[in-house]
């Protein structure tokens, strides 16, 4: 059976609306300014596009060591949440 964006989108809904998902956690880290900066502009860029074409042209001036060190961060965004489970299952839908 085929999965469409709609029935993904449903899920999501569903999914954010879980027992806890508003819970405040406390992550204390430190980040570069770059990456925050960098962060913030994909976040907003991310969701102001439909198609994401905005945010290709950050992402095209971002080198390979920052892109690691975002991923880097996404991943310890992550795991302080206890969200990595959740992660790697959303990521099968795609």
């Amino acid at each position: 059976m085929a999965t469409t964006s709609n029935d993904v989108s449903k899920f999501y809904e569903a999914m954010l609306s879980f027992p806890g998902m508003n819970q405040k956690i406390k992550m204390g880290m430190k980040v570069s300014r770059t990456n925050v900066l960098l962060l913030a502009l994909i976040i907003e860029h991310g969701l102001m596009t439909k198609n994401g074409e905005r945010l290709l042209e950050v992402l095209e001036v971002v080198s390979e060591e920052t892109r690691k060190e975002l991923i880097e961060l996404a991943t310890e965004l992550l795991n302080k949440a206890d969200l990595v489970d959740l992660h790697e299952k959303l990521n099968t839908l795609k």
